[in-house]
C-alpha cells in the first residue's frame, strides 16, 4: 500500500489504551476489541499481520521475533496490507483546519479516501466504528470519494481510524472541496482503461470461440485448436487478472471483515470457470468458458462506469452556491484608503465597500448608503427590498442601485448561505435504504451457493471426482449473479435514456423508485407554477406617459423598472404617432419607495403606494380602489405621477402557467398531496394558492430556505416528500427532500442539488416524470424477479447434474441478454401520460 504521509514505520496507537491490551503475536499493536478472538491462542490486528506470522513460522524465521524484542522494535507489518503512519493528522495545525468538534465533545471531518470501487466498498467502511472503539460513526460520499468521520479524542485519535482504513485498502488524506474535479476526472481515465482491455479480451476472445465453434462441425487440426484455446486463455487470463481485479480486490476485503455481497459471488464464479477453463486447456480435453468470463467482465465494468458516471454528475452539489459570493472585494484601510483583497482575507470586524451590480461577499451591518437588494436567490421573494444604515444584509445578496459600506460580522461557512450550502450538503449524504438491494440479495445468495456447491461436491463424489467437480463448477457459474447485478441498473440507465429525449433529466435511480410512492408534493411558486417574470399585468390612466416611463425607467437597475420599461417601449413601438424616447435627467431613487426624473418640461415620480402617500401625491378614489383591488390578486401597483398628481396606474406581476392547474388536479388524482412552499409574501402566495385550488393548510408563504427545510423534515417519514423549485434558496429545501426536483430555466445551483431536472416549461413535464417512474419501477420488479427465477432454476438443475460446464457457460450469458431485452423493451417515457 502507498502511504500518503510519510513518517516512521511505528503504527498510530489509541490514545488511551486499556490496561492490559491484547496484543497483535505479529506487529505487537493493540488488537481492536471488534477482532479479537476469545478462544484462540494468538491474536492479529489485521488479516495482514495474521499471512505474515503465519508466513515467518512457516518458514523458520521465530529469532526474527527475538531479534526485533532486543532492537526494542516492533515487528515490521505485512507491506501489502499495512496501515501508513498518518501521525499528521493528529498535528494540531491540521485539525484546527480540517477537524471540527461539535456540542457533545464529539470531532468530525472529512477526508478524502482512494481505493472506492463501489457502494459495497462504502457499504463496508460504514460498518468499521463497531469494531474501533472510540470511532462512532462513518459516513461515505461515493460520488465525491470521500468519508466523514466522528470520533471521540478521549478514547482514539484520527491517525488510528485512517490506520484502520489503510489496512483495509482504503487510503485517506486531507480533502479540499478544489480537489474533486481533478480526482474524479483521473478515476474516470483509469476505468474507461480498464474498460478498453476487457473489451479488447472479450473481442479477441470471441472471435477465437467463432472458430473454434465453427471447427466442431467442419473439423480443425488438432495444433490449431490447441492454439486458439491456449491464447484464448491468455487473454481470459488478462481480462480477469487486470480489469477483473476489482472484483476480487472487493470479494477479499468483504469476506474478511464478514460482510459479503455482490463482488463475492462474482468473484467465485470468475475463478470457477477460468481456473476450470485453464486445467481443460493444460489436459487438452473439456469445454472452456473464456469467451463468457471476457464477456461478463467487460459488460460488469461498462455498467459500473455507467452508475460511476451518473454518481460524479451529482458530486459537485453546492459549487454554484460558492459561485454567488465574490472571489475578491474592496476593504476600507483604517487610513481610510481602499485595497483589493481576495475573500479568503475578510474577517469580522472589517468594513467593505460594495458598489451597485455587485454581490455581497459576507454577512455584515450597513455602516453608510442606502441601496436595494435583490435577494430572490436566497429567498425567493420577488419583491426587492430597500436597505439603509443599520440594516443586516446576507452574503450573495446582490446590490442594485446604490453604494453601500457595510462591517462584516460572519464569514465563509457561518454566513446565512454558507448554512444553506451546509444544509444541501448534509441532505445530499443521506441515502435510501434501498439503494443497495441487489447487493444484499447478492450477499444472501453467496451463502446459499457456497452450501449448494459443498452440498453438489459430496453428492456426486461417489461417480468420480472429475465428475462431482465437474457438477459443483457449472453450480458456481450459474449462480453468478450477473443477471441480478445488471437487473435493476440497466432498467434505470434505459428509463434514464429515454426521459432524456423528451426532456428530463434524472440523476439517479433513487428518484425513480421513491417517485414510485405518493406522498407530499411541495411546489415553489416563482418560476414553477408562475413564469417567473414580472410584467405589466393591468394599466388604468392616462396613456401619453408612456414615453417618459420608458426614458426613466431604462437607467434604473431594478426588476419592477424592467417590465416597465418593456412595456412602455411596445406600446411606443405599436402607436406610430407617438413620440420616440426621449432623454430624463435628474434621476432620483428612493429606496422602496420609487423613482423620480424629469423629462422635458414635466416632472415625473414612479414608485408604490407608501411612495405616493409619502410625497403626498394625489390619487384618484378610483385608482386607489382598482389598486387595492390588484393587491388581493397577487399584483403589485405602481404609481405614475406627473407634477405631483397620479395619472396612471399600473399593476406589476406574475402569470400563473396555463397548465398548472390541470397538471396539480392530476397529481392529486395520483395520490399526491400538492402544497405551495415559497419565499413570497404571504398574501401573495395565498391568492395563488386560491387559484389553484390547494388546501388553506399547505400553502405557506414568507418561507426562508431554512424554514424550507424544517417544512420538510416536519412531514412524517413514511411518506415521500417531493420538492419542485427554480432558485438558488430551493436548493437545500430540494437536497432535504426524498427528490428535488429543478425546473425549466432554474438557476445552476438548484440544478446541481436536484435530482430531476425538467427540460421543458410548465408542470406538465412533472405529470410525465411520475407516470414514468411507475413503469419503471414495475420493469424493475419484473426484471428482478426473472433474475432471481433463473438462479433458482439453473442452480437447480446444477445440482441434480442436468447442467455441464458448458451449458452453464452459455446460461450465464444467456440470463443477462434476457435481463438486457427486458429493460431495452420497456415503455416508461415512452408516451404522454
Amino acid at each position: 500500500m502507498i502511504a500518503v504521509f510519510s513518517g516512521t514505520e511505528t503504527p498510530p496507537r489509541h490514545s488511551t489504551a486499556p490496561a492490559a491490551p491484547v496484543q497483535c503475536a505479529h506487529c505487537r499493536l493493540p488488537v481492536p476489541a471488534g477482532l479479537v478472538e476469545l478462544d484462540a491462542a494468538r491474536q492479529f490486528c489485521c488479516g495482514g499481520c495474521r499471512v505474515a506470522y503465519e508466513v515467518i513460522h512457516g518458514a523458520g524465521l521465530e529469532s526474527f521475533y527475538d531479534y526485533c524484542e532486543r532492537l526494542d522494535q516492533p515487528p515490521p507489518k505485512n507491506e501489502a496490507r499495512a496501515a501508513a503512519d498518518f501521525t499528521e493528522l493528529d498535528h494540531p495545525a491540521f485539525q484546527s483546519r480540517h477537524v471540527s468538534v461539535d456540542e457533545s465533545g464529539k470531532s468530525r471531518v472529512a477526508l478524502s479516501v482512494s481505493g472506492l470501487s463501489c457502494l459495497a466498498c462504502a457499504w463496508l467502511i460504514e460498518q468499521l466504528p463497531r469494531t474501533e472503539d472510540g470511532w462512532n460513526e462513518a459516513r461515505v460520499d461515493w460520488a465525491r470519494r470521500t468519508v466523514r468521520l466522528t470520533y471521540d479524542t478521549r478514547r482514539t485519535s484520527l491517525s488510528v481510524i485512517a490506520g484502520r482504513l489503510a489496512r483495509l485498502g482504503y487510503v485517506v488524506s486531507p480533502w479540499e472541496p478544489g480537489q474533486d474535479e481533478s480526482r474524479l476526472c483521473r478515476e474516470g481515465r483509469q476505468r474507461l482503461q480498464m474498460i478498453a482491455i476487457a473489451a479488447a479480451s472479450a473481442g479477441n476472445v470471441m472471435l477465437i470461440s467463432i472458430a473454434l465453434y465453427a471447427g466442431w462441425s467442419t473439423g480443425i487440426e488438432t495444433a490449431h485448436e490447441q492454439l486458439f484455446r491456449v491464447v484464448s486463455g491468455l487473454l481470459a487470463i488478462i481480462a480477469v487478472a487486470v480489469p477483473g481485479r476489482e472484483f476480487f480486490r472487493n470479494a477479499y476485503h468483504a469476506l474478511r471483515n464478514r460482510t459479503p455481497h455482490m463482488d463475492v459471488t462474482l468473484a467465485l464464479g470468475l475463478s470457477a470457470g477460468l481456473a476450470m477453463g485453464v486445467i481443460n486447456v493444460v489436459r487438452d480435453s473439456g469445454e472452456i468458458y473464456f469467451d463468457s468470463l471476457c464477456m461478463l467482465v467487460f459488460v460488469l465494468l461498462v455498467g459500473r462506469f455507467i452508475q460511476f458516471r451518473q454518481q460524479r454528475q451529482a458530486a459537485e452539489r453546492v459549487s454554484l452556491l460558492r459561485g454567488l459570493i465574490p472571489r475578491w472585494t474592496f476593504r476600507r484601510r483604517d487610513d481610510g484608503t481602499t485595497e483589493r483583497i481576495p475573500i479568503e482575507a475578510v474577517q469580522a470586524g472589517d468594513r467593505l465597500l460594495i458598489r451597485p451590480g455587485e454581490p455581497i461577499p459576507a454577512d455584515g451591518e450597513i455602516v453608510t448608503g442606502s441601496s436595494h437588494l435583490d435577494q430572490s436567490l436566497l429567498t425567493g421573494e420577488s419583491r426587492r427590498i430597500s436597505v439603509s444604515d443599520g440594516d443586516c444584509v446576507p452574503a450573495g445578496a446582490q446590490n442594485l442601485t446604490g453604494p453601500l459600506e457595510l462591517r462584516v460580522t460572519a464569514t465563509g461557512e457561518q454566513t446565512r448561505i454558507g448554512r444553506v450550502m451546509r444544509l444541501v450538503e448534509m441532505a445530499s449524504h443521506e441515502r435510501a435504504p434501498i439503494v443497495e438491494l441487489a447487493h444484499r440479495v447478492a450477499g444472501r445468495l453467496l451463502v446459499v451457493v457456497i452450501l449448494l456447491a459443498a452440498i453438489t461436491l459430496f453428492a456426486w463424489w461417489h461417480t468420480s471426482v472429475e465428475t462431482a467437480i465437474d457438477h459443483m463448477i457449472a453450480l458456481l457459474i450459474v449462480a453468478c449473479p450477473c443477471a441480478l447485478g445488471l437487473a435493476t441498473p440497466l432498467t434505470i440507465a434505459v428509463a434514464q435514456g429515454r426521459a432524456a429525449s423528451r426532456g428530463i433529466l434524472i440523476r439517479s435511480g433513487e428518484a425513480l423508485e421513491r417517485l414510485n410512492r405518493p406522498g407530499r408534493l411541495w411546489l415553489d411558486k416563482t418560476g414553477t407554477v408562475t413564469f417567473g417574470q414580472l410584467e405589466v399585468r393591468a394599466i388604468q390612466g392616462d396613456e401619453s406617459v408612456w414615453n417618459a416611463v420608458a426614458a426613466i425607467e431604462s437607467q434604473v437597475p431594478h426588476p419592477v423598472a424592467e417590465a416597465l420599461e418593456s412595456y412602455a417601449i411596445a406600446r411606443i413601438g405599436a402607436d406610430e404617432t407617438a413620440d420616440r424616447p426621449e432623454t430624463a435627467t435628474s434621476i432620483r431613487v428612493e429606496a422602496g419607495r420609487g423613482v423620480s426624473g424629469r423629462v422635458g418640461d414635466d416632472d415625473f415620480w414612479l414608485g408604490s403606494l407608501e411612495g405616493c402617500r409619502l410625497r403626498k401625491i394625489h390619487l384618484p378614489d378610483e385608482h386607489l380602489r382598482l389598486a387595492l383591488g390588484w393587491i388581493e390578486q397577487g399584483w403589485s401597483p405602481v404609481v405614475i405621477a406627473r407634477n405631483g398628481v397620479g395619472v396612471t396606474l399600473a399593476a406589476i406581476g406574475d402569470a400563473l402557467r396555463p397548465d398548472a392547474v390541470d397538471a396539480i388536479d392530476r397529481l392529486r388524482r395520483a395520490g399526491w398531496e400538492v402544497g405551495l412552499l415559497s419565499g413570497d409574501h404571504p398574501e401573495i402566495v395565498a391568492r395563488y394558492g386560491k387559484l389553484l385550488g390547494l388546501p388553506r393548510e399547505l400553502v405557506k408563504g414568507g418561507m426562508s430556505p431554512e424554514d424550507k427545510v424544517r417544512e420538510i423534515r416536519t412531514v412524517p417519514g413514511t411518506k415521500t416528500v417531493v420538492m419542485v423549485g427554480d432558485g438558488v434558496n430551493d436548493a437545500a429545501a430540494l437536497a432535504a427532500a426524498n427528490v428535488g426536483i429543478a425546473v425549466h430555466g432554474g438557476a445552476q445551483a438548484s440544478l446541481q442539488a436536484a435530482d430531476v431536472y425538467l427540460g421543458h416549461a410548465g408542470l406538465e413535464p412533472l405529470v410525465e416524470l411520475m407516470a414514468g417512474s411507475r413503469e419503471t419501477l414495475t420493469v424493475i420488479r419484473r426484471n428482478l424477479a426473472l433474475s432471481l427465477f433463473y438462479n433458482a432454476t439453473a442452480m437447480t438443475l446444477a445440482v441434480c447434474g442436468l447442467v455441464t460446464p458448458l451449458l452453464a457457460a452459455i446460461l450465464m450469458p444467456v440470463s443477462s441478454l434476457t435481463v438486457v431485452g427486458a429493460a431495452t423493451l420497456q415503455q416508461s417515457f415512452g408516451r404522454r401520460p
